[in-house]
């Protein structure tokens, strides 16, 4: 995508609607992008990342065992298991080179992306029913989608953009060239990616279905198409959900606590009222009855005890 069109914030001006009294700004307010640090700056984070690297390829931290457990299971559904491994790599290593490695504080790191990544696999393949099964592009577009949904390296805060998003997968040559080698479009990726903006509601989902829309007519999707265009914003509102509860479900109480506590940066919360405000995160589920009953089918039932 060329720089011109992209805006302050990393805003797609060549999208948004010039005519309308929208302010891009209005739109970037909760993530806006900072400069890029110096280049010493990510050598150093690197040599710091030495330790955990070693101990990530000798298979011995828990980002390397989620790894293992996409590997295989993405192997047992059909897809290539060299080529998954080498995307995690490429998103292990991009996303702790950028500081959002096991150390940074926030609630969107390596370790969320792949919780993230291996729920949503775990919660396709176990899909029963005949009309909720997904074929092989559905299974590589989510997750593709669901390894890259936070992918802003430069956000000022903890929560991304998916502005921002798009904007570095798109510049991606190695992201681009794994999704061609897996014969899937990067539009319905980045498609899908918007569906996960939170909350889906107001502003923030106006600007996103505007971008979903658009994105589906550049991926060759004709807007009258209205049955393959719902499959896709069904697919990306399975992700919407999967990203929300898959951290939760795959780990212990301890460990949802402390999603919890990282959630308050992420969604600003007051640290007085973490709890409050988490029981309104989880009870907004509810009005996603439909899909968030659809995803915990699919999912073992040692997962589902915290809903």
């Amino acid at each position: 995508m060329p720089n011109e069109k992209i805006g302050k914030h990393g805003v797609v001006l060549e999208d948004m609607d010039t005519g309308s009294n929208q302010n891009p700004e209005d739109l970037n307010q909760f993530n806006p992008l900072t400069e890029p640090l110096p280049r010493w700056y990510g050598f150093y984070r690197r040599i710091r990342l030495v330790p955990w690297w070693l101990r990530y390829n000798r298979g011995i931290t828990e980002q390397a065992g989620l790894r293992d457990n996409i590997c295989k299971l993405s192997t047992s559904m059909g897809l290539d298991g060299k080529l998954v491994s080498k995307i995690i790599r490429h998103a292990v290593s991009e996303f702790s080179k950028h500081g959002l490695g096991i150390n940074y504080y926030g609630y969107h790191n390596i370790d969320h992306e792949l919780e993230v990544a291996y729920f949503t696999l775990l919660a396709a393949n176990g899909q029963k029913r005949q009309e909720h099964r997904f074929n092989q592009k559905d299974l590589i577009t989510l997750f593709i989608a669901a390894l890259f949904h936070d992918y802003d390296p430069l956000k000022q805060f903890d929560k991304p953009h998916e502005d921002s998003v798009e904007r570095f997968i798109r510049n991606d040559c190695k992201i681009k060239l794994w999704i061609d080698d897996f014969e899937v479009s990067i539009d319905i990726i980045i498609a899908l990616i918007y569906r996960t903006a939170y909350p889906f509601k107001g502003i923030i989902a106006e600007h996103a279905n505007k971008r979903i829309q658009k994105l589906f007519t550049t991926a060759g999707i004709p807007e009258n198409d209205i049955t393959v265009r719902k499959h896709y914003e069904d697919l990306g509102w399975f992700l919407s959900i999967s990203d929300r509860i898959a951290g939760y479900s795959l780990g212990n109480f301890d460990h949802s606590r402390e999603l919890a506590r990282r959630n308050v940066h992420s969604l600003g919360w007051h640290p007085s009222l973490i709890n409050e405000e988490s029981v309104k995160y989880f009870s907004a589920l509810k009005e996603e009855k439909e899909m968030v009953e659809r995803v915990l089918h699919g999912i073992p039932n040692e997962y589902k005890k915290f809903f």
